[in-house]
Formats: C-alpha cells, sequence, structure tokens
C-alpha cells in the first residue's frame, strides 16, 4: 500500500502525517483513526485474525469517513484502488462517531 495515501488520509484526521512512512506507527494510527484502540493494531500481526480485524477496519473507515459498508469491503478487496478516494476527494473525517451518538443518547434521556 502507497503510504502517500495515508499521507492524505491522516493529515484530513490531524495526524502528523510522516506517521504513514513508518510502518507499525501507521498501523497505530490507522486503529486511533477508526475509532478503534491503538493496541489493537497487534491483531494486524496475527496471521488469520488480521484477515478478519482489516476487514472490520476497513468497515470502520469507511464509517468515520461518511462511506457506505460496500465502501469499507472495498478497501478491504482493492486497497490499492480504493484507497485513494479518501485521500484525495472531498471527504471529510468525522471523528468520535461512538461518543457522539452516546453523547445524543445521553442528552435525549436527560431532555426526556
Amino acid at each position: 500500500m502507497d503510504p502517500r495515501n495515508y499521507a492524505y488520509i491522516f493529515k484530513k484526521a490531524n495526524i502528523n502525517s510522516a506517521v504513514a512512512y513508518i510502518p507499525v506507527f501507521y498501523k497505530y494510527f490507522l486503529c486511533k483513526l477508526a475509532d478503534e484502540k491503538g493496541w489493537k493494531m497487534i491483531f494486524l500481526y496475527i496471521p488469520i485474525v488480521s484477515i478478519v480485524y482489516r476487514l472490520i477496519l476497513s468497515l470502520k473507515l469507511a464509517k468515520v469517513f461518511n462511506k457506505s459498508e460496500s465502501f469499507g469491503i472495498g478497501i478491504f478487496l482493492l486497497p490499492v484502488l480504493v484507497n485513494p478516494i479518501p485521500a484525495f476527494n472531498n471527504s471529510e473525517y468525522s471523528f468520535n462517531n461512538k461518543s457522539s451518538s452516546n453523547n445524543q443518547k445521553s442528552n435525549n434521556k436527560i431532555a426526556i
């Protein structure tokens, strides 16, 4: 995978783009970018588990860029063709999808 794509993706998320050129760090920040815990990057180094976790990571990465699940499957199956799309088009990184939905739920509970 081309680190330049990840450099632009990280730049959209206000992460230093130099991280994309360091293999271990880019996997850590890719997990953080997809609303995962950073330590879960270890799953990317376990042979069979890495395939399943890459699929989960691809789906979550599509979600934070407000793309469909089929786009996430495209990231998983054809990363060379699909990864440049969120890097170079006008899609925006919407961080903390989980926490914002939890805040909305808690705000709704408080309002009721």
